[in-house]
């Protein structure tokens, strides 16, 4: 790869389906927010600012999975959009 070759431009968009979830686990099991707070170490305010938010650490999203009885990967899609290929046939 040549200084002049471009690196192609890749878009990573995740969306979380957390407040989804809380809210099908409280109507299954009768928990609520509050309970849902303690158990992962947190205000009700933080709670609320987590089901709202975009970004997330992996360590948040594997304790809400445990909390919740699913799989981490149920509290998220990942989209890739890649502008051009990555894979240069002249390489």
């Amino acid at each position: 790869m040549s200084k002049n070759d471009s690196i192609p431009e890749i878009r990573v968009i995740i969306k979380f389906f957390i407040l989804e979830k809380v809210e099908e686990f409280q109507k299954n099991t009768g928990a609520t927010k509050a309970w849902i707070a303690r158990k992962l170490g947190v205000s009700s305010q933080r709670l609320y600012t987590i089901l709202k938010s975009e970004t997330l650490t992996l360590d948040v999203l594997l304790r809400i999975a445990y909390i919740l009885k699913c799989d981490v990967k149920d509290l998220y899609t990942v989209q890739i959009d890649e502008q051009m290929s990555i894979f240069d046939e002249d390489m």
